[in-house]
């Protein structure tokens, strides 16, 4: 993978964020870095599609590289140099790409600006533990699920004061409100 644009380094944080009433959220992906911080602007499903990725990765390492010990504990992490001291890159999210570095014990990600159209080189690049991964994957899932209730029959999101008519029940169900 060529070299990106900004490339932060190994992270130090990683939080999922989500701004606005449920129904009309936008979503970022933060990032403090060892030479910056990072603002992702992300759509929902892609959000859950990082969140997915980073379960198939942690999954592959619990299976496949299991004996391998980590050579950057979360303690380390916490001393990287103050985030506050760089400037915040901040875009909207295009394609993301991921692999594992086994002779850092990190997870590489590459990140793509949507509305930059240089293709062979990313936007962002920046390291994760594999600690690191596991809670932004139980974080950013609160996040995801955070907002309207859906139904239970079709999956589309209950408007509250709306009743709804759902496809599935066919006429037979109750209308949920």
């Amino acid at each position: 993978m060529a070299d990106a644009n900004n490339n932060l380094g190994p992270a130090s944080a990683i939080e999922a964020v989500s701004i606005g009433e449920p129904g009309n959220r936008l979503f970022h992906i933060k990032i403090s870095g060892q030479n910056g911080n990072a603002i992702v602007w992300i759509e929902k499903e892609q959000l859950n599609s990082v969140i997915i990725a980073f379960e198939r990765i942690l999954y592959l390492l619990e299976t496949e590289y299991k004996d391998s010990t980590p050579k950057m504990t979360n303690t380390e992490t916490a001393n990287i140099i103050s985030k506050s001291l760089f400037e915040t890159t901040e875009f909207t999210s295009g394609n993301w790409s991921l692999k594992y570095d086994t002779d850092l014990d990190l997870i590489s990600l590459w990140v793509d600006d949507i509305n930059k159209n240089d293709g062979d080189n990313p936007h962002l690049n920046f390291q994760i533990s594999a600690l690191m991964a596991e809670r932004f994957t139980s974080d950013a899932m609160e996040v995801y699920t955070g907002g309207r209730p859906v139904c239970p029959l079709c999956n589309a999101p209950l408007i509250q004061k709306e009743r709804h008519l759902c496809p599935r029940s066919n006429g037979h169900a109750k209308i949920l409100q």
